[in-house]
């Protein structure tokens, strides 16, 4: 859905709690590749800009992007 004030996409999960686990993991990941959240911005444009943004259209999630530079960084 998208938030009528500011034109943001919001995702809504209710009784996920694998969603509070995965946070707590890309938090430590972050501490541990700092590079980490810059990659993901840079890419995340990147699909944008080729329309592979949106899962739903066939892009790639936020999370599938962090989880792709994570394995990424840990084979450096």
């Amino acid at each position: 859905m998208k938030d009528s004030f500011v034109g943001f996409d919001i995702d809504i999960s209710f009784n996920m709690i694998s969603g509070v686990k995965a946070t707590e993991i890309i938090k430590d990941k972050i501490q541990e590749f700092p590079a980490l959240v810059p990659l993901a911005f840079v890419l995340k444009q990147f699909l944008l800009q080729r329309g592979f943004n949106e899962v739903f259209t066939g892009g790639l999630s936020s999370y599938s992007v962090v989880v792709l530079i994570i394995s990424s960084l840990q084979v450096i």
